[in-house]
């Protein structure tokens, strides 16, 4: 029998509830940030009371550089499977304190954000041999890169905890827009940029970005600089282009370096 394998229009995707989609990112999140309150709540409490370097600063302003994983995303190209593919990143904070250990601030990401679409067609090929015919299985794959340009911008609300007098933490949720350029003689060579054409729209994309942040910031001593590192995830419960596809993922993990005053 052969296995006959179709495209299906990606106009015709079946859009999950949004709440349905947000359950991917709920419970890491919360994870996240409950583990590190419970981590370091007890150094919140000895150090509430300490004036030292942190607790007198009313912003930080820094920018960071790092990487981000790789991940499965949603996007509705039957029959390709679309994974993005570990990527550099740039992000630029400021965060303003309302209170010395709660901040709120702006955000901004750059990004590249690589894109491979893959699928495997399987089908059973007859011959004849000997009077009879015998079925041979076939196997044939097509995989693309998708080069995908990625600015994204958002606020935050942070908690800060003072762990020593050159030391503290800041855990964080973030909420933001997320805009992605594609590549379009990437889209063209995995006959998907027809789509986008068909439905006069720029092969260009958009989402709702719901991340959630740890950051580890160090004071370098007798100056006004702080060295950070910081780690977290990121997630777009809900986005894509519209009568084109839909697309989310998360959550995708990043690390990134930086310095801040």
């Amino acid at each position: 029998m052969f296995h006959e394998c179709t495209r299906q229009h990606p106009f015709q995707f079946t859009a999950k509830p949004f709440f349905v989609k947000c359950t991917r990112i709920g419970f890491p999140m919360l994870l996240i940030l409950l583990f590190g309150c419970c981590l370091l709540r007890p150094y919140g409490i000895l150090h509430a009371q300490t004036t030292n370097f942190f607790s007198d600063k009313t912003s930080d302003m820094g920018i960071a550089v790092g990487f981000v994983g790789g991940g499965e995303v949603s996007m509705d190209f039957d029959p390709y499977v679309t994974k993005k593919t570990s990527s550099f990143m740039i992000k630029g904070i400021y965060d303003s304190y309302l209170l010395p250990q709660l901040a709120t601030g702006l955000y901004v990401h750059i990004a590249t954000t690589p894109v491979n679409m893959h699928y495997t067609d399987t089908y059973s090929e007859p011959e004849w041999i000997d009077n009879q015919w015998v079925y041979t299985e076939r196997k044939t794959e097509y995989s693309y890169d998708l080069g995908v340009f990625t600015w994204e911008i958002g606020g935050s609300i942070k908690r800060r905890f003072f762990i020593g007098e050159n030391w503290a933490a800041k855990i964080g949720g973030n909420i933001g827009y997320r805009k992605f350029y594609f590549n379009e003689d990437d889209l063209k060579a995995a006959d998907v940029l027809r789509y986008f054409e068909d439905e006069d729209q720029k092969a260009q994309a958009a989402g709702m970005a719901v991340n959630a942040s740890l950051e580890i910031q160090y004071h370098l001593p007798e100056s006004k600089y702080i060295v950070f590192g910081e780690l977290g995830i990121l997630n777009q419960p809900y986005g894509g282009t519209r009568h084109v596809t839909d697309m989310n993922f998360g959550p995708i993990l990043y690390v990134m370096i930086g310095a801040a005053l």
